[in-house]
């Protein structure tokens, strides 16, 4: 799957094992919590919710491709666990999926 994103290519991966990438290749961020991303983008538990700011956020950190395990996902540990998951739901329906194998989907952020 990473193999679809060019070389040098920024990542942000939400899914169990992401220690399975190849760090070398590209430059990949993991979550390890919903509220980081709240955190350094000034959002409220309720922002994660937003498609579109979400999109802002990854593109202003340089982030060129989106890998969620949608089947995968904690159901709720976290806060924000279900805001962050609407708001991925979103950009997947508003950008270019280039994968997708039923537990993993790489989205393209347009």
């Amino acid at each position: 799957m990473q193999k679809r994103a060019e070389e040098k290519a920024v990542i942000w991966a939400w899914f169990e094992a992401p220690f399975h990438l190849n760090f070398k290749r590209n430059k990949i961020f993991t979550l390890g919590s919903p509220g980081i991303i709240k955190d350094i983008g000034g959002f409220t538990i309720e922002d994660l919710a937003d498609g579109q700011l979400l999109s802002d956020f990854f593109k202003k950190i340089g982030v060129q491709y989106v890998i969620w395990g949608y089947n995968e996902t904690p159901k709720a540990p976290y806060g924000g666990t279900f805001e962050l998951t609407q708001g991925l739901k979103a950009l997947m329906a508003t950008n270019n999926i280039i994968y997708d194998d039923g537990r993993r989907v790489m989205i393209v952020l347009d």
